[in-house]
């Protein structure tokens, strides 16, 4: 656990940062309103794609752990709606399925990898149930883990 942790720290201070007021959605216009509007500024900010990035980063150093849009955008300070909207919006997909999709990839390392039982695997990369791992793997795969894995050592 603590390697994990300490491995999301690193990841994390790799990120590009950003000013406070593009991780706050709900303080976006409060904020705007009292440091900007002093300075003439009469226009919102661009939107900058930094809390996608953000969100991206955590998942890739995360996708083992229990991870939700709640506790993504709780961790990234934002409102759950605003990450899900920015998210869709910048990476094409929702986070959700970004999530399967990390989690996947990451599966279909240690398959080809590894001799690691699948079961073991589907809890490694953050799937609580093998049953639905193996739907979830084949769903975006077209093939099962054990095919994939069988087919990938050649």
């Amino acid at each position: 656990m603590h390697a994990e942790r300490e491995r999301f720290h690193v990841l994390f201070e790799q990120l590009p940062r950003t000013q406070r007021h593009t991780l706050t959605s709900a303080g976006v216009p409060a904020q705007f309103s009292l440091e900007n509007l002093l300075n003439g500024q009469t226009a919102l900010p661009e939107e900058q794609p930094d809390v996608v990035k953000l969100a991206q980063g955590y998942i890739e150093s995360s996708y083992q752990n229990k991870l939700s849009l709640r506790k993504i955008s709780e961790t990234l300070h934002v409102s759950s709606a605003y990450l899900s909207r920015r998210f869709r919006r910048l990476a094409g997909c929702t986070l959700t399925d970004y999530i399967i999709e990390t989690r996947i990839r990451q599966a279909k390392k240690l398959l080809i990898h590894s001799e690691i039982p699948i079961q073991h695997i589907s809890m490694n990369v953050g799937f609580e149930n093998a049953n639905y791992f193996s739907r979830v793997f084949k769903q975006q795969t077209g093939q099962s883990p054990g095919a994939f894995r069988r087919t990938s050592a050649k």
